[in-house]
C-alpha cells in the first residue's frame, strides 16, 4: 500500500474513517494540499500556504479523489487557530522531514525553521487527538512523543515505498 497520495483512496478513506469515529466537533487539516479530506473528514477546516497545494489543479475530481480550496492560505504560523480548539488535528504529508519531493524550500507548507517548532501549532491546537502520516524514523517519533507527553494509541503502520523506507501512520492522544 502506498502512502496517502492522489493515487491512494484506500488510505485516504481509512484516516478519515478513523476521524470520524472520534466524533469530531473541529478537525484541523495541516498543509492540507488537495484538500482531500474535505469530503470524508466532518467537520474539518483546513490550510495551506498555497491555493491548489503542489498539484495546481482547481476544484472538482482528480486521479479519482476529490480537490477542495483550502478554508485559509496561510502558513501554519499565520493559522487563525486558539490553543485547544480542535478535537483532532491531522498532519498527513505536510510535517515530512527531508521531502525529496521539495525542490525548492520556500515550497514547504510550515515555518522553515525546523520540524518541532512547526509541531508546536499541532500540539497547541489540539484538544485530545494529532494524527501524522510522515516521514519520520520511528527515533523521531519517539522523541517527541516523550517531549510533548503525548500516548502513542494503537499502531504506528508503516508504508514504506522504494526510495522512503518510513512513511508511517499514527495517532497521538495528550
Amino acid at each position: 500500500m502506498e502512502i496517502v497520495s492522489h493515487f491512494n483512496d484506500n488510505l485516504k478513506q481509512i484516516i478519515a474513517d478513523d476521524i470520524n469515529k472520534v466524533k469530531p466537533n473541529l478537525v484541523i487539516d495541516v498543509g492540507c494540499g488537495n484538500f482531500w479530506s474535505k469530503g470524508l473528514v466532518s467537520n474539518v477546516v483546513g490550510f495551506d500556504q498555497s491555493k491548489w497545494g503542489r498539484i495546481g489543479t482547481s476544484p472538482g475530481k482528480v486521479l479519482g479523489g476529490n480537490v477542495y480550496e483550502p478554508d485559509y492560505i496561510c502558513t501554519i504560523k499565520e493559522a487563525p487557530f486558539e490553543p485547544e480548539c480542535a478535537d483532532v488535528v491531522m498532519c498527513i504529508g505536510s510535517l515530512n522531514i527531508n521531502d525529496s519531493n521539495i525542490i525548492n524550500e520556500s515550497d514547504r507548507r510550515y515555518t522553515h525553521k525546523d520540524t518541532l517548532s512547526d509541531f508546536d501549532f499541532v500540539y497547541k491546537w489540539s484538544k485530545k487527538y494529532i494524527v501524522i502520516r510522515a516521514r519520520w524514523t520511528t527515533n523521531f517519533i519517539k522523541v517527541v512523543t516523550k517531549k510533548y507527553k503525548l500516548k502513542i494509541l494503537g499502531d504506528i503502520v508503516n508504508y514504506p515505498k522504494p526510495q522512503v523506507p518510513h512513511n508511517y501512520y499514527w495517532w497521538m492522544k495528550k
